[in-house]
């Protein structure tokens, strides 16, 4: 089955076509640049968003509610 694909792609490949407009060379680097981009923000988001999830999971909480990171920093220290 996978034969047959390949047999049509390569027919397909060697039928020439008219061409009625001018593709500049370097459209291609524009393209892979997009591409690259466009990778990369996926796997950023695949990574940093569960990231931050975990991290908020285990943040220390004040009394208010809020994370450690509302009070830049500072830690208070609690009586035992």
């Amino acid at each position: 089955m996978k034969v047959r694909w390949y047999l049509i792609g390569a027919f397909l490949a060697g039928v020439p076509s008219p061409a009625f407009a001018y593709i500049d060379p370097g459209i291609l680097g524009t393209l892979f640049q997009a591409a690259y981009a466009f990778l990369f923000g996926i796997v950023t988001v695949w990574i940093f968003k569960p990231w931050n999830y975990i991290k908020s999971l285990f943040a220390q909480r004040n009394d208010d509610g809020r994370g450690s990171e509302a009070d830049d920093g500072k830690r208070r220290k609690t009586a035992r």
